[in-house]
């Protein structure tokens, strides 16, 4: 195999992926730097999504009203989730945020009723308003050391 071909495989492990309630599945190939409420908000057919290595940001409301999303994989490498990035994701169970998330919007995860467990990686100081607001399944929350201000409606309800 030619160095050519050994970098376009390399590339290709690294594409996302987005999976429909149908089964049918697209690619987000790796280059994309960047989730915009553009792409995603308000899909009810998506149901799980892994993002390709590339992405270093989830804008807000980029996966707002994605009632169906059950499941993403969020690459090490991405350092700031916005405000109601997956707000309204009503399906969604559960959520691993990689230790590079330096940062968390306001109601990031807002209204994520079957949303059981969250585990906050080392690094992330601050737990801002509304976070995890009407949380309503929400049973296990794992928090870090570095974690030093916790907003008054951080959980509310």
């Amino acid at each position: 195999m030619n160095e050519m071909n050994m970098e376009t495989k390399n590339t290709a492990c690294r594409d996302g992926k987005v999976i429909y309630c149908d089964g049918r599945e697209k690619t987000i190939e790796y280059g994309v730097t960047a989730v915009t409420f553009r792409d995603f908000r308000g899909n009810k057919e998506i149901t799980h999504i892994t993002l390709p290595e590339s992405v270093t940001e989830i804008e807000d409301r980029a996966f707002w009203g994605c009632k169906s999303l059950v499941s993403i994989q969020i690459p090490e490498g991405v350092k700031s989730i916005g405000t109601w990035a997956f707000g309204l994701c009503e399906s969604l169970a559960e959520i691993n945020i990689p230790g590079s998330v330096r940062k968390i919007g306001k109601s990031a995860f807002g209204l994520c009723m079957s949303l059981r467990e969250i585990s906050l990686p080392d690094g992330v100081s601050e737990i801002g308003d509304l976070t995890f607001h009407v949380c309503k399944s929400l049973e296990k929350v794992h928090l870090p050391a570095s974690i030093t201000e916790i907003d008054d409606y951080a959980f509310f309800h």
